[in-house]
């Protein structure tokens, strides 16, 4: 972790110069106006989760580089179009649905996010067999996700979940028996 502006410097192999860059945490940088972008991965995958959960999946969008690796349960997707349309498959099935992190852990470049998916499915769900109809069942599914970044974008971001317990709480399978 970089503790403070003289370790960035240093990292960077800017100590001792005369024109330092401005030093700034945001998702997006204007090379042309010197700014290093510095956010670590756990900043990162928090800003992709309170989007999703604010439904704003533009901006969701644009925490992910041009070219992510994501993978989820339903699949691997690469870049940011190929994940469109699994965001919106879950608006459309889930729009009130919510994502509270309840534990991070990691470094600057790589972080796994563990957190809780909720919502009231009200809309059809597209799966590969094709859409299934919507069941009007809550969820509450734990999650776990491994991020990667570039201090810019999420590079990798892979999501593992227990479908077979998200389909028995859809009502779609039998419930699981507990041991």
């Amino acid at each position: 972790m970089i503790r403070n502006e003289l370790e960035l410097e240093r990292m960077l192999g800017l100590a001792g110069c005369a024109e330092r860059p401005e030093v700034a945490t945001v998702s997006r940088a204007d090379p042309k106006q010197g700014v290093v972008v510095v956010a670590s991965a756990e900043e990162l995958g928090r800003k992709w989760f309170e989007a999703m959960s604010n439904h704003d999946f533009e901006g969701a969008l644009e925490t992910l580089a041009d070219d992510v690796d994501f993978w989820s349960p339903a699949g691997p997707m690469r870049g940011r179009e190929e994940v469109r349309p699994f965001l919106l498959g879950y608006e459309t099935a889930f729009p009130d649905a919510v994502f509270d992190i309840k534990v991070a852990v990691g470094s600057e470049n790589m972080t796994a996010l563990e957190g809780t998916f909720s919502g009231k499915n009200t809309g059809p769900i597209t799966s590969p067999a094709g859409e299934m109809p919507a069941t009007g069942r809550d969820v509450s599914l734990p999650f776990v996700t491994v991020i990667e970044t570039d201090g810019e974008h999420i590079t990798s971001h892979h999501a593992y979940w227990d479908q077979m317990g998200f389909m028995a709480q859809l009502g779609l399978m039998p419930e699981q028996a507990s041991a």
